[in-house]
Order: C-alpha cells, then structure tokens, then sequence
C-alpha cells in the first residue's frame, strides 16, 4: 500500500489521498500482461536520461475500456518498491477534489514531503504562511514545486510522477492543467520523469503534440488482444473443460472488442456459475460492451418510462459536472418519495457519490450519445441542454429571491448552488436563447455567484461570455457589443477580484452609469453589504444630485464633481463641483461638515480642478495659488506671490514644503468659446513653489492646449513628480533640480473627447 506521510506545517494543503484507489486498482491487474508497455516506458526512460532533447513527458492514450487506470496503479506500485514514485494522482471527474488541478499540484506537494529527501526543509517555513486559496495554479506550481525542486542541494538519481485520466480534469480547469503541463513540467529537473495518461481526447492531444513519447493502446493491437487472451485462459481454467478453454478464450476475445472493460460485467455475470460450457458462454453474455448497455438501458427504460428516461438521462448525460441528486426531482417534476424509487432503479448504472449522480464509465455516455448504437435507448443532446437550462433559470431566480435570507456558508458549500451557477450560461447558450443569455450575464449578482464559487479568479466567467460571444459574432451585432462590454469589463477587473469576488460591485460602481445600470447595480445601492457579503466599507462619489439611504458611505455634490481627496488622517473626504464649490464630509459618519462657495473665484465655465490637503490638516489648496481654506471654512493665506497666468490646480508635496501649479480645462470648455467665437488663448504654466518664501521654479511652459497637463501627483517620498499630458505622455520629473527624468509614451492610451 502506498502511504505518505506529513506533518506540521503541510498542514494547511487540501490533497486528496490515492492509497485504496491503487491498491482497488491493482487488484484488477492480472500478472503478466502489459509487458509489453513497461518495457516501452523503460526504453523511453532511458532516452530521457541520456538524450537532452528527449522531453521528460510520456503520454499512454486509450479509448475508454482499456485499463488506463489499472495500468497508472500498476505503475505506481512497481515505482514505489524501488523508491522512484514522486507522487501521483489520479483524476476522477466526479469528485470535486480530484478533478481540481490546484488540489493536483498541492496533493504532489505533499507526497514529495516523504519521497524526495530535502525537499520539506526547502519549504516547511515558508509554507505556513501560505494560503493556497487565491492562487492561481500557475502561482502554487512556482511555489510549491518548481522553486524547491530547483534549489535541491542533493539530487535524487530517478524520480517518477504519475498523472491518471487527464480527460477527467474539471471542465472549467482543463485548460489551465495543460498549460501547466506543457510549459512548466516539461522543464522540471531531468531526473524527474512524467508518466500521463489520457483518452483520445483531441484538445488534450493537440495540446500536449510536442511530448514526442506517445504510446497509444488499441483494442484490435495484436500485445493488446494477447493480454486479454492470458486474463482470459486463467479465468476460465477453473471455469471451463480443458478441451473447451481455447475455443471459449477466443468466444470471448471476439465479444470483448478488445476491451478490458467488457470484462467487468462478464465476471460479474460468470462469478457464481461453478461450471460454465462453450454453448453457454455464447448466450449468457452480450457481444461487446454495446450490447451489454443495451440489455441494461433497455430495462431501465421499462422501468422509468419513456419520458422519465428521456429526461433523466440528458440532464445527466449533457452536465458538464456531476448532477446533484437533489436536482433530479424539479428535473423529472416528481415528489420526493419518488425521487427515491428513481435513484435506486438507476444506481446500478450511474452510482451516488458525495450527493452527486455520477456516470461510471465515460464510454457509457458515448453509447447513449450515438443514436445508430444506442437506438431508441439514444439521448438528444438539444433537449438536455434545454431542459438543464430551463432547471438553471429557475433555480437561480429562486436563488436570487431568498439569497438576503440565506447564510452565506449554505450558499457557498450547497452543490447545487455550484452546479446551477456554473453551468447556467453554458447550458442556455446550447439550449434558449442568447437574449436569456445576455440577461444572465448583464447582471451584477449572478457575476458575483460565479465569482464567490471560484474565489474570484475570472477565467470561468470570462469562458461563459466568450461562449456566448461566438454564438452571437454573426447574426447579433448588438447582443454580441453588449456581451463584449460585459467580457471587457470582467477581463479589466480580473487582478482586482482575484480572491475579493464581493469587489465586483465596487467595480460596476466606478464603471460609466449607463453600463453599471445595465449590471442593475441601483438595485443593490440601498444595502450592499447585504447583497455582496465580505464586501468592505466603500467610497462613491456620486454624480449630480442622485441620492441613496445605505449603509454605503456616498459622498453627492450637487453638480458633477472635479476632484475628490481623503484627508491625510483619513477622518475627512473633500471635494470640488463644477459650480466651484468645496465640500466637507465625515468619512465616518457620512455626514457633511462644511460647504464653501467658491463660484466667485471661479466663474463659468472655469473649475476648480484639483484638492489636495496639506499633511498636518491645516489646510486645503483649492486651485488657487494665493489662498487655501481651513476646516473652519476661512480662507487662509498659502503664496505671497503675484501670479499673472491662469491656475486652478495645487497639490502638495508629501512633507507640506513644496507646492505643484498648474492649470486644467476640459476639452468642452475650449469646443464652447469656439463655437462663440471667442478666441481662447492660454499657456499652461508647471510650476514648483517653494510655501516658506513663495518662491518657485518653472518645470515648462506649454503652449497647445494639446500637451496640456491632465494630472499630476508626487512620489510618497516627493523626490518624484509625475505628470500626465493629454497626448497620452506621462514625464517623471526631478523635484529638486526640476529636470525631466523619464518619459513615457504609452499607445495604449485613450483619451476621450469631452
């Protein structure tokens, strides 16, 4: 039996444990065969070892039926008893753990903790500290495999992983698995070999084409059918007359097909019978896996009748997870004692697992799937995404109407929750409408269910919207915009959200507001904390005069608002408006302190555009160079200097010693005196002011209003100043000498009119 064990820190890993599996496995390998493989995969080994260009990656492909597992287990075993087995792991896409690559790369973390000496001390103090809950599987990867291995003082001399049914990775996660594989196992120390093995699943394959070590088992290959031939001759010897075993092997060979898995059920159907003849052999069992399905489809469908099996079978059949058994009675329409009976009639062919109903064998569902094979027994794969997109809709907004009501940890660990969240815009995309689609996704709360269920990390969203995107790229130019807002807009927020998916709603809320109303964001205004749980106190400012009872702190001027600025104690928000007012709020309590008019200063159209408070709180620079105000709402005198040209821009250094001057006008400002003929001519000063003594020195003088500067902040040290121009230039300058230090033109800039 294989057991590692660990302690201490490795602790705060979630892993997943294959002991039972390999030894079940290995219980189904019957001596002698697939020697012929573990001859090939100790050849490829060799080439390893002695040839740099050999990648250390060895895939074992095999249609469904053929003993992959077995074989990985077997594998495992023989690795073990010569202290080569890294680690291993065997996936199972109907257990959530085993099917998580994050869990894969955590799970061999732990093994390597016993197999590879030196390996723990490299990682023990630093992975206390680890949460492996928002990392991404790339990042845990780096930390937990390829850095340590990398930094081994003693290099073992030949080490083996294991990887068993890649096809059975989570659907969501698949991807990234292979990215994974191909471009960062692949360059693991050489003294590490990688053993996989997978179906003929052509992404996978596509995928991992540059593992040129490929060993593929074929049911008609001639090593294959001589295995079934040894099982077989050993089996029916204390079963068969000596005269008839030959005859029977090669009976049984032919009704195999060349499966492995066709032996499963003949066993069980053999197992009791002491004695069994030639003639019997031929009645008693079906001719090839086909016709074993057929026998046992066609009494379930006597049993649950047509519509029930129908039903049943696509919802089951089309999920891309598991489908939890709590959805199988608003599936079916039935009552709860019902539901029973249906569970016990079918669990011979699709067994419970962790409340799940799991398909057992993947070529099970093939069979279903080919309406020639499977007949009238056959499942229409439209119909099932209808029907299980249907069951999503209204599980989600019976969700949505009792989420307030619900405890967040009943949300977060409920299966069917997870299953109706991920799989809600898949299944409408193949089964409704795109509008149904469109509207599921243009909505606030639904993108955070999505989130909450994978930590915040975007990809599964991002793969929802893309599905629907391609549906929509022709023949729906408006649906397809507002679905490729939808996906910008996610994409845009991806490194904010990772691990914080309650931050999607302070996303949409610094969004423009005709797309965070299309999210329905008003519908959450009066009590977010409610409707985003772990969602932290958040600052708006707000727009013109729209107002909000909430527990949310909003801060609303009574025009569109110029600047915004939070008190260096963080105890005060101040902000300008467009009618040249300044506001005073309490951050803590949301209530306003004091308001300034300052329109006298700043008539129409010019604005006050920057704020900035000096660092003791005594007082606020408002754009004018001369006179700041205090928190009494007094004027108070800031340069004694005679200033000709136009400014409504001051900040503040970092220390209070030093003053940043400009000046900033909107574009429209310029469109209106154009449109009135008025001509409009202004250079825009930069200036550093020293606030002891008033005086100052010019960093430049601009003369088109095209290089004007936009914005403007110091470094937290001030020896830095930083400024943005409106053709897209951002120059770093010298505070103390004034020079330019670096320029930076970024293309990627967008500057929008208005």
């Amino acid at each position: 039996m294989l057991l590692y064990h660990f302690a201490g820190p490795l602790s705060k890993l979630t892993v997943s444990h294959f002991e039972s599996d390999i030894s079940n496995y290995c219980i189904e390998y019957h001596a002698g065969t697939r020697q012929w493989l573990f001859d090939d995969i100790a050849l490829w080994k060799q080439k390893v070892l002695s040839n740099r260009n050999q990648p250390n990656m060895c895939l074992i492909s095999a249609n469904p039926g053929m003993g992959k597992s077995v074989l990985a287990a077997k594998l495992c075993i023989i690795y073990k008893e010569d202290s080569s087995l890294a680690g291993c792991f065997f996936f199972q896409h109907h257990l959530g753990r085993r099917s998580n690559p994050k869990i894969f790369i955590q799970s061999l973390c732990n093994q390597f903790q016993s197999t590879i000496p030196g390996y723990s001390k490299l990682i023990e103090n630093d992975i206390a500290k680890l949460d492996p809950e928002p990392l991404s599987v790339f990042e845990l990867f780096s930390y937990l495999i390829k850095e340590p291995l990398s930094c081994l003082h003693s290099v073992p001399e030949n080490m083996m992983i294991v990887i068993d049914a890649l096809d059975e990775c989570d659907y969501e996660s698949c991807s990234d698995l292979l990215k994974l594989l191909i471009r960062d196992f692949i360059k693991l120390p050489r003294w590490i070999q990688i053993i996989l093995t997978t179906r003929p699943d052509k992404k996978i394959l596509h995928s991992l084409k540059r593992i040129k070590s490929i060993i593929e088992i074929t049911p008609e290959d001639p090593r294959n059918l001589n295995d079934i031939r040894l099982f077989l001759r050993d089996f029916l010897s204390i079963k068969m007359s000596n005269d008839e075993i030959c005859s029977g092997v090669e009976l049984l060979v032919e009704k195999s097909e060349g499966m492995f898995l066709y032996f499963h059920y003949a066993i069980d159907t053999l197992e009791d019978k002491i004695h069994v003849s030639l003639e019997e052999l031929k009645h008693l069992l079906p001719d090839g896996i086909d016709d074993y399905y057929e026998l046992n489809f066609s009494r379930l469908y006597d049993s649950l009748g047509q519509s029930k099996y129908q039903v049943f079978l696509q919802g089951v059949l089309m999920a891309r997870s598991d489908f939890p058994q709590a959805l199988m009675r608003p599936l079916l329409g039935i009552k709860s004692e019902e539901a029973k009976k249906v569970l016990s009639i079918v669990s011979t062919l699709f067994p419970i697992h962790n409340g799940s109903i799991c398909i057992f064998h993947k070529s099970l569902k093939d069979w279903l799937l080919d309406k020639e094979l499977a007949g009238k027994y056959a499942v229409d794969p439209l119909a099932g995404h209808k029907h299980l997109a249907t069951l999503c809709m209204v599980q989600l907004k019976d969700l949505k109407s009792k989420f307030f009501l619900l405890p967040f940890n009943d949300f977060t660990n409920s299966p069917v929750y997870r299953f109706v969240i991920e799989n809600a815009v898949y299944h409408t995309c193949h089964g409704i409408s795109l509008s149904q689609v469109l509207s599921t996704i243009e909505d606030l709360q639904f993108m955070f269910f999505r989130l909450t269920f994978s930590h915040g990390v975007t990809s599964g969203l991002l793969d929802d919207i893309s599905e629907a995107l391609a549906l929509a790229a022709k023949d729906f130019p408006k649906i397809y915009q507002s679905l490729l807002n939808c996906y910008n807009f996610v994409r845009r927020h991806s490194h904010d959200l990772d691990g914080h998916p309650s931050l999607i709603f302070q996303c949409a809320l610094n969004e423009p507001r005709v797309f965070s109303e299309r999210l329905g964001i008003s519908r959450f205004l009066a009590d977010p904390l409610r409707a985003f749980p772990g969602l932290k106190v958040l600052l708006q400012v707000d727009n013109k005069s729209e107002q909000f009872i909430s527990p949310l702190i909003i801060f609303s001027g009574e025009d569109n608002i110029t600047s915004c600025v939070l008190s260096p104690d963080s105890n005060f928000v101040i902000f300008s408006d467009f009618r040249g007012f300044v506001y005073f709020w309490d951050k803590k309590t949301g209530e306003v302190c004091n308001k300034v008019d300052l329109s006298d200063e700043f008539p129409f159209p010019y604005s006050i555009n920057v704020c900035s408070v000096s660092p003791d709180c005594d007082m606020i620079a408002y754009g004018s160079p001369n006179r700041a105000l205090n928190f009494e709402r007094e004027k108070v005198p800031l340069l004694q200097a005679d200033i000709k040209h136009e400014i409504n821009s001051c900040i503040f250094s970092p220390d209070g010693k030093k003053l940043l001057t400009f000046s900033f006008y909107q574009d429209g400002m310029f469109r209106l005196f154009e449109e009135i003929q008025v001509p409009l001519k202004i250079d825009f000063h930069l200036q550093l002011w020293n606030t002891s003594n008033s005086t100052s020195q010019t960093l430049e003088v601009i003369k088109h209003k095209e290089r004007r500067v936009m914005c403007a902040c110091f470094s937290p040290d001030g020896k830095k100043i930083f400024c943005g121009y409106r053709n897209g230039i951002i120059i770093q300058w010298d505070s103390e000498t004034c020079l330019a230090s670096s320029y930076i033109l970024s293309p990627e800039v967008v500057i929008r009119e208005g």
